[in-house]
């Protein structure tokens, strides 16, 4: 299901995503 490596990329995002708390939201891009 590999597909240019986008799925793991969204996946590894995921994954901080829920690390990322209001404080450093900010230096995240996309959020």
């Amino acid at each position: 299901d590999m597909v240019d490596g986008k799925p793991i990329a969204s996946h590894t995002v995921l994954i901080p995503s829920v690390l990322v708390t209001r404080d450093n939201v900010d230096s995240y891009p996309g959020w």
